[in-house]
């Protein structure tokens, strides 16, 4: 979070006295995470599995672990049921009046003053032309739709016209712990003459989204930090346009690449880790990477790659998915004017697909390798959010393992 508010600051001055004033807190924090991982390492091997108590640290920083069913522990078994067909709402908001809201924002404004439970809003079928911000103080919202295409939010705030910075540009943004959406279009019209304009940002812990589309061009999905759980969802974009700091797997979706503007290129991911080995980046598990209508007649002319790294330590796996015959043969993109690609991980496993062969990726990426099933493990949803802790609880269907 520290370093993508730091993206926002301007004035070069400013921003290098801010970045070394954090240079020894962020070392002290790399330090601490590796001497932990070493430790866990170490008892691992004399078989003694180190748990840490939830509520020792705040927010948690565990990988998302799963049960059988595919949802990650923290997901509550009362969550579950949420997400069946017979929800009884605290408020529904409708375009006719007919609810207690005409405005997602109002129906928000509405939580209770230290509410303790889950908060279910209904947004039903409409457009609904707003920017909404879920603050951290809010936590527990489940908000769910009629379904993608039928209750849609939307705005159009972008960076290449507006200048308003990228985190600002989010039609939907959550910053509260234990959000759920389901049935819900996120929708930024910039276009690609926009040029940075976000869908969709979550930066809350243990964010879980299911059946829901995210429609842009660049930067269309901010998964800002923590833990997110996106299912059955659609994303739709060109460059960059499932990027974030945090700990995010898609599991079971559809991304769907665009056409951009003449002479660019398309790129899925930007992965943006910025602790060595540390224990968050972005995880692809069972997806479809499709051209839509517009690109397909032209999708050999417009190089489209799985993903550059936007950091150093950028982590990015894609697994048991089907890559489209447009996936470029070298698979990776070099970020221009860095050298992100010496030491950033782009990790690929069980693929399928004419995109998916991995023998003509690109040889700059040091740390590119194709992972074994037993290493592959260590990116499910179980794992690598600690999804065993609390998808679960959804009550909607997901996947904890391979």
């Amino acid at each position: 979070m520290q370093t993508s508010c730091l993206d926002q600051i301007a004035n070069p001055e400013y921003k290098s006295a801010i970045e070394n004033g954090m240079i020894n807190a962020t070392q002290l924090t790399h330090n601490a995470v590796n001497i932990v991982a070493e430790v866990s390492q170490v008892l691992k091997f004399f078989d003694n599995d180190v748990q840490i108590n939830a509520k020792a640290t705040a927010p948690q920083r565990r990988r998302l672990m799963s049960t059988n069913d595919g949802y990650p522990l923290w997901f509550k078994g009362a969550d579950r049921k949420l997400l069946s067909n017979e929800i009884k709402p605290n408020v529904v908001v409708t375009k006719d009046g007919s609810g207690q809201f005409k405005t997602i924002n109002a129906a928000i404004a509405a939580y209770p003053a230290n509410y303790d439970g889950r908060f279910i809003i209904h947004v039903k079928e409409g457009v609904y032309n707003e920017q909404v911000i879920i603050d951290k103080n809010k936590p527990n919202i489940f908000i769910y739709g009629d379904g993608i295409g039928k209750t849609i939010i939307t705005e159009r705030r972008n960076d290449g016209i507006m200048k308003v910075g990228t985190m600002h540009t989010a039609t939907f943004a959550n910053e509260a712990a234990g959000f759920i959406a389901r049935g819900i279009t996120f929708r930024n019209e910039a276009g690609p003459e926009g040029h940075q304009a976000v869908a969709f940002r979550s930066m809350g812990d243990k964010a879980a989204l299911f059946d829901c589309s995210f429609e842009g061009y660049q930067d269309t999905l901010f998964y800002q930090v923590s833990r997110q759980f996106y299912k059955n969802c659609r994303i739709y974009g060109t460059i960059d346009f499932i990027f974030g700091k945090g700990d995010a797997v898609i599991q079971d979706s559809e991304i769907i690449v665009r056409k951009p503007l003449p002479n660019q290129w398309n790129t899925v991911t930007a992965d943006g880790r910025e602790i060595p080995n540390g224990s968050n980046g972005l995880v692809l598990q069972n997806c479809r990477i499709v051209p839509d209508k517009e690109l397909y007649p032209v999708r050999f002319e417009v190089q489209t790659y799985l993903g550059r790294p936007w950091t150093r330590e950028a982590l990015t796996v894609v697994m048991q998915s089907e890559l489209g015959d447009f996936i470029r043969p070298e698979g990776w993109k070099l970020w221009d004017k860095k050298e992100n690609h010496k030491t950033c991980e782009m990790l690929e496993f069980a693929n399928r697909g004419p995109g998916a062969r991995t023998d003509g990726r690109s040889k700059e990426f040091a740390r590119f390798r194709v992972l074994k099933p037993m290493e592959a493990a260590k990116y499910t949803p179980g794992r690598f959010l600690a999804g065993y802790q609390w998808l679960p609880q959804t009550g909607l269907p997901h996947r904890l393992g391979l």
